[in-house]
């Protein structure tokens, strides 16, 4: 590929274009679902309209927009928090009835309570046969919205840590763009309110991304950098098949802090190798391993091979080859590397299921990689409003 054309497709990836098309893959697409599901095709053209222009007017508005300047988020959490007090129970007992709803909620709270009378986690089953899908350190650390009687709780809790993160770290105007274009998102919300826990592992990621960006790039402390590891090692056994998901962390930070680095990535992998590997020999069927098997019947051994190739292959270009200077360097090479492992994935049961959108299950693969597209997008978005500069970012491109 010649120079010229390198440049060609750096400046297509910095377009309006392309924000737009992914921002439709990953914000919208997946939300065909949940429109399907409960309307018709006219009420997915009429949101696909709607949300295009406002994502148009949004990133291409030449000023920040004044009301973002004030705490929005803090009421909008306190508004969903309530909400959800009242949506849940009642999605909930929509599904005992035999309609709509998630078993995943089931399975957090199953497996908890099953762990305070025996201590093994998987000895039980849910009502409807599936297996349990969380894996033990993602339990744990959640156990006490299952044992308080607070489960409608867990995904408020973590949008709100994202989002004062976000505030703290990078402005009040970020966090509220961020919970705008979010809003847009409708995947999302199918699932945040059904109590899925796919929506706060997926935020539990984008925290730990920005705590070490913002502490760990700089000289810590060791117990602190076994603390950080700790926490991504138990938010990575939210899926057996998240093992990949410390050694992202570790190849972003590496070149800033070598001895911070292989801290996280020691304790990360020690908390998940031996949560997993020890609840993996006191329970008969360590139903977390099912998704391996799931993966399988989705993608084909032949494909999922070809995507496993294609994952290696591309967090070794991102993480070696692609610039690791800024925030937005991150977040892009993060979006990247979620994007190869998870869209496919998704695609692929949607092809599966003969693109029957009501009961594709796969939808819920985008997910992980929505926060971290979203806060790379507004981000650019804001650095360019702003006139700040941004290393190894072309600003004028947005």
């Amino acid at each position: 590929m010649t120079f010229g054309s390198m440049n060609s497709v750096k400046d297509f990836f910095n377009s309006r274009i392309f924000i737009f098309l992914f921002m439709n893959i990953i914000l919208l697409f997946p939300s065909f679902r949940s429109i399907l599901k409960f309307s018709n095709i006219y009420v997915l053209i009429a949101y696909l309209t709607v949300s295009n222009i406002i994502l148009f007017l949004f990133f291409n508005y030449k000023k920040n927009i004044k009301i973002f300047e004030f705490a929005i988020w803090k009421y909008f959490l306190i508004f969903i928090t309530v909400a959800n007090y009242f949506i849940y129970p009642m999605v909930d007992a929509r599904k005992k009835s035999g309609k709509y709803g998630s078993t995943a909620d089931d399975a957090v709270i199953t497996a908890v309570e099953t762990l305070k009378g025996s201590g093994k986690l998987y000895d039980t089953e849910l009502i409807t046969k599936e297996p349990i899908s969380p894996g033990p350190g993602w339990l744990l650390m959640n156990s006490g919205f299952v044992l308080s009687d607070c489960y409608f709780l867990l995904n408020p809790f973590y949008l709100c840590i994202v989002l004062f993160l976000i505030s703290k770290y990078y402005k009040t105007y970020i966090a509220n763009s961020f919970m705008f274009i979010l809003m847009m998102a409708l995947i999302y919300w199918e699932l945040f309110f059904n109590g899925h826990d796919i929506t706060a592992f997926s935020l539990g990621f984008l925290a730990c991304m920005i705590l070490i960006y913002e502490n760990f790039r700089k000289e810590q402390g060791v117990f602190k950098s076994i603390l950080m590891g700790i926490l991504i090692g138990l938010i990575s056994t939210s899926r057996v098949i998240f093992f990949f998901i410390p050694f992202i962390y570790f190849f972003m930070l590496r070149k800033d802090n070598k001895k911070n680095s292989w801290i996280i990535l020691t304790a990360s992998l020690i908390t998940f190798i031996g949560l997993n590997g020890y609840f993996y020999s006191i329970n008969d069927y360590f139903q977390p391993a099912h998704l391996m098997h799931r993966a399988q019947v989705i993608m084909g051994t032949p494909l999922m091979l070809i995507c496993a190739l294609i994952l290696i292959c591309t967090l070794y270009f991102v993480m070696n080859k692609l610039q690791q200077n800024n925030l937005v360097d991150w977040l892009r090479n993060i979006t990247i590397a979620f994007s190869v492992f998870f869209i496919p994935i998704g695609l692929a049961d949607l092809f599966r299921i003969g693109f029957k959108f009501t009961v594709w299950e796969g939808a819920n693969y985008f997910v992980p990689v929505l926060p971290f597209a979203i806060l790379y997008f507004i981000y650019r978005a804001h650095h360019s409003r702003t006139g700040l500069e941004t290393v190894g970012m072309k600003t004028t491109n947005l």
